[in-house]
C-alpha cells in the first residue's frame, strides 16, 4: 500500500463525509475502556480467589461460630478418647477435599495427641456457601466424620479397653 504524503485513506474519507468519523472513534474508545476495566476487575477478582483457593482455615467453628470464608474446624468429644470432626475450607471456584481432608488428620492428631488415632467413619462433600459471583461459585469441601483414640499399650486383659483400641490411620 503507498502511504506518500498526498494518500488519503479512503476508508476514514468516507466516514467523515458521512459525518460518522468523530462518533464511531467515541464509540471506540468507549468500549475499549469499558472493556479492559472489565478485563481488570475480572483479572483482580480471578487473582483474589486463586489466593483463597480453598485454603486451610484453623478458625474455631463450635466456639466462634460462622466464618465468613466459610472455613473452620469442630472437634466435639463425644465420650472420653472418642470426637466427632468437622474440617470444612474456605470457599474456592472448584471442590478441594485434599484440603479438607489434611484439616481434618491434622486436627484428628491434635484431640488424640500424644496418641494416634483410627478412623471410624467419615464422609467427604461440597456446597455452596453464596450464589455464584458473576459466573464463579463460591465451593466449600467438607470433611466430617468420627475418630477413637488409640489407647497405648492396650491392655488386652480389660476387654472394655480392648474393644475400644483400633488400628491408627493410614497418611
Amino acid at each position: 500500500m503507498n502511504k506518500s504524503p498526498g494518500h488519503v485513506n479512503n476508508s476514514n474519507t468516507r466516514l467523515a463525509a458521512a459525518g460518522l468519523a468523530a462518533p464511531w472513534r467515541a464509540v471506540a474508545m468507549s468500549v475499549n475502556t469499558h472493556l479492559c476495566m472489565w478485563l481488570g476487575r475480572t483479572l483482580l477478582i480471578a487473582s483474589f480467589y486463586m489466593a483463597l483457593y480453598g485454603c486451610a482455615s484453623n478458625h474455631d467453628l463450635r466456639n466462634d461460630g460462622f466464618n465468613a470464608f466459610g472455613g473452620g474446624i469442630s472437634i466435639v468429644e463425644i465420650e472420653p478418647g472418642e470426637y466427632s470432626i468437622t474440617a470444612q475450607t474456605n470457599f474456592s471456584p472448584v471442590e478441594n477435599f485434599s484440603t479438607a481432608r489434611t484439616m481434618w488428620n491434622e486436627a484428628a492428631q491434635k484431640a488424640c495427641a500424644p496418641n494416634s488415632y483410627g478412623e471410624i467413619e467419615s464422609r467427604e462433600y461440597s456446597f455452596k456457601h453464596a450464589p455464584d459471583f458473576i459466573v464463579i461459585p463460591y465451593i466449600i469441601s467438607v470433611k466430617t466424620g468420627s475418630i477413637r483414640c488409640v489407647l497405648e499399650p492396650v491392655n488386652t486383659s480389660s476387654k472394655r479397653d480392648a474393644s475400644r483400641a483400633v488400628a491408627p490411620a493410614e497418611g
